[in-house]
């Protein structure tokens, strides 16, 4: 799920960024619109559809090479709520309501998880889901919810102990473990397989893994290892600010996402803790306005937002990116001709 940074952000400017497991597909909303991409240069626009449901949408997520999306943010009368779109019916299948601001949204195919600032729900994806799950936590963003094969990871309720983790199964009456994992968290992020947990202290130098067997164990026996992220030589105003993190392809490769401020603008660094550090480069557009950073698996997805429209950038961590831009009209309706949906490759995918 998407981490997002807005400066007096006007409506053109893009509300949430995802990227499936693989990479292979890309969505953003920008101005009441869905909008998913295949990655793959040139970038071919896959759907489009006008959210007429909602009144805004703060966070999304992709389930894997499916037709479904999910959606967060508020309804056209004010009330949080969730969605699961399919593309191919063109309309929301499942909605979620929730009596509390949502901050975060994950989603597997078991479940869809929604974080706010004093509890974290777990919806079963079903055509009749049932009660949730609700947990006392305080999710204020994606970056802090993780769910991924049948654990799920979240920050304490108390704020005075802000770097402790909780482990849990999604489904009711599931065993849940705590253990302190840094003296403040800044993001965390599950293995594809569930298996693994990497936490990033909000200092933005320390990254540490953990294994998440739901048995009691104190942090020193649960914890794999410990990594220093190195800076590197750019110049920086403070310590860079971790929003996302995200494992590579092979598991045990996390990857850190790190805002910057930087004299020119909103920069965006990559790093592989592996090596010590990963920089793909930094962009920073004279007159970015907003921009939301999602990492997944190998690759990351940027989109920045502009008064005259959006764009959407795809980094992978070989190097090839993919880029497409997202005009607006005059009237602040999205430009450009509509793509129609493919059937064949929403057969694909």
């Amino acid at each position: 799920m998407a981490a997002g940074v807005s400066a007096a952000a006007p409506a053109a400017a893009p509300a949430a960024v995802t990227l499936n497991e693989d990479a292979s597909l890309a969505a953003l909303c920008v101005h009441g619109e869905l909008r998913v991409f295949l990655t793959e240069p040139p970038m071919f626009e896959l759907y489009r559809e006008t959210l007429e449901f909602a009144e805004s949408i703060e966070h999304m997520a992709l389930l894997g090479r499916s037709q479904l999306v999910a959606l967060a943010g508020t309804d056209r009368f004010g009330n949080a709520r969730a969605w699961i779109l399919d593309m191919r019916e063109s309309r929301a299948v499942l909605e979620f309501e929730s009596l509390e601001h949502i901050c975060a949204l994950r989603l597997t195919r078991g479940f869809v998880a929604l974080g706010t600032e004093r509890h974290v729900a777990f919806f079963a994806l079903s055509r009749r889901p049932g009660e949730p799950r609700v947990l006392s936590a305080r999710v204020p963003s994606t970056a802090l919810l993780g769910l991924a094969g049948d654990i799920a990871a979240f920050p304490h309720a108390d704020e005075g102990r802000g770097g402790v983790v909780v482990l849990t199964r999604p489904e009711a009456g599931a065993p849940t473990v705590e253990f302190e994992a840094h003296k403040t968290l800044a993001a965390i992020a599950l293995s594809g397989d569930g298996r693994l947990l990497a936490t990033a202290s909000k200092d933005g130098t320390i990254v540490r893994l953990w294994t998440t067997e739901l048995v009691e164990c104190d942090a020193s026996a649960r914890r794999v290892c410990a990594m220093r992220i190195a800076l590197g030589s750019t110049p920086l105003s403070r310590p860079p600010e971790v929003v996302a993190l995200a494992f590579g392809p092979l598991g045990a490769r996390p990857l850190v996402a790190t805002l910057d401020a930087l004299s020119s603008g909103l920069g965006v660094r990559v790093l592989e803790t592996e090596r010590g550090t990963f920089d793909h480069g930094t962009f920073a557009p004279q007159h970015t306005l907003a921009a939301s950073l999602a990492p997944v698996g190998d690759a990351h997805a940027v989109a920045f937002g502009f008064c005259s429209g959006a764009r959407l950038l795809v980094v992978r961590s070989d190097g090839r990116t993919s880029t497409v831009a997202i005009s607006l009209g005059g009237d602040g309706t999205a430009g450009g001709a509509r793509a129609d949906v493919d059937e064949t490759a929403l057969a694909l995918v």
